[in-house]
């Protein structure tokens, strides 16, 4: 199970590579096709950082693409997710 996690963990940063990639393309439709399936595994193994990592470049796209209502609403789950580590790591 842990391989299996730890796989799909390394496709979803190989989606996100992906995505940035894209971004510089400015191809931003594409890259937000791959920051959504980075997303996807993100959640599906349960790596917040990722989700936040996921959201924030989600964000960016959108704004890129001048759906700045979109690109807000990412920008605030990522900044939510962040908030949620920083403050869980500091209960530890």
């Amino acid at each position: 199970m842990t391989k299996e996690v730890g796989e799909r963990a390394a496709e979803g940063r190989a989606y996100t590579n992906i995505g940035a990639a894209y971004d510089s393309l400015r191809d931003f439709e594409k890259a937000i096709e791959y920051h959504e399936l980075y997303l996807s595994i993100a959640k599906e193994v349960g790596d917040t950082a990722g989700k936040a990592t996921a959201y924030c470049n989600l964000g960016n796209a959108h704004a890129s693409l001048g759906d700045m209502s979109k690109a807000e609403n990412f920008f605030k789950y990522s900044v939510q997710l962040l908030d949620n580590l920083r403050d869980s790591s500091f209960q530890r």
